[in-house]
């Protein structure tokens, strides 16, 4: 076929068959609209998880509080949620929870009472944490923390806390500035107490989780009353006040009168 007959083929369509395909472009592109009209709400049917410290509500799977989790007394600095699927590591780096990308995670409470133990790498040695749940407190569960150094000089220490609770297939973040984890009374390592309002049995409860990061040890505390140097070192102002001390000295022995 040569290019003259493909153009006259091409000028010889009806003006029927051209409205006929404009009305198939625009069912097409009604049709497309629609799509996108309905994924844009689908998107925004499901909340964005947010910071508590942003004052807004959250409540995709319940409302949060930093009174949901105490640690020694004291709620949690902040917290986050609520989110879909599994909390891991990579998940709360990924997101940047709390600003960070670097948590581990510590360890694991799985319901009813398996523990996963877990392990922080502080660069001068390990430290093995654990959890211990000890069952209701006042309506609240309690769990404990417990951390073991190796070397022990590891400990006491600093570290900052994420406490994750997984309900059904839900997760949200409690945050834990600088917490001190040091020996307890029984000498035993322990990382302190904390009380949570769900736990084991409550709201399709799976596990409990906790993640940590920036360990660091407090340095020696500066003496308030250090002994004062026996042999102080002549500063040079003291020796500019001497030297004219001695000036005034020697000028006034020469306007003494002669006896």
């Amino acid at each position: 076929m040569s290019e003259g007959q493909s153009v006259g083929k091409v000028a010889s369509i009806k003006p029927s068959q051209i409205e006929k395909g404009i009305g198939v472009v625009k069912t097409l592109a009604k049709l497309v609209g629609v799509g996108l009209v309905a994924g844009m709400f689908s998107l925004n049917s499901q909340a964005a998880p947010i910071y508590c410290s942003d004052g807004a509500p959250v409540t995709s799977a319940g409302t949060l509080s930093v009174t949901d989790f105490t640690y020694r007394g004291d709620n949690a600095d902040d917290c986050y949620g609520v989110n879909g699927g599994n909390d891991s590591a990579g998940a709360l780096n990924l997101l940047k929870v709390f600003g960070f990308e670097d948590w581990v995670r510590l360890t694991r409470f799985n319901a009813p009472a398996d523990v996963a133990p877990g392990e922080f790498d502080t660069g001068g040695g390990v430290l093995s944490f654990s959890l211990v749940y000890y069952g209701l407190s006042g309506g609240l569960h309690q769990f404990a923390l417990n951390a073991s150094g190796s070397p022990t000089s590891l400990l006491p220490a600093d570290m900052t806390l994420v406490g994750v609770i997984k309900q059904g297939n839900f997760w949200s973040a409690y945050l834990f500035n600088e917490v001190t984890i040091a020996a307890d009374t029984t000498g035993t390592l322990n990382a302190g107490n904390f009380l949570t309002a769900f736990g084991p049995g409550v709201n399709n409860f799976s596990h409990f989780t906790f993640y940590g990061r920036n360990y660091s040890q407090p340095g020696p505390d500066p003496d308030p009353d250090p002994d004062p140097d026996p042999n102080p070192v002549p500063v040079p102002g003291t020796l500019v006040l001497l030297g004219l001390g001695l000036m005034g000295l020697g000028w006034s022995r020469k306007r003494r009168p002669l006896a």
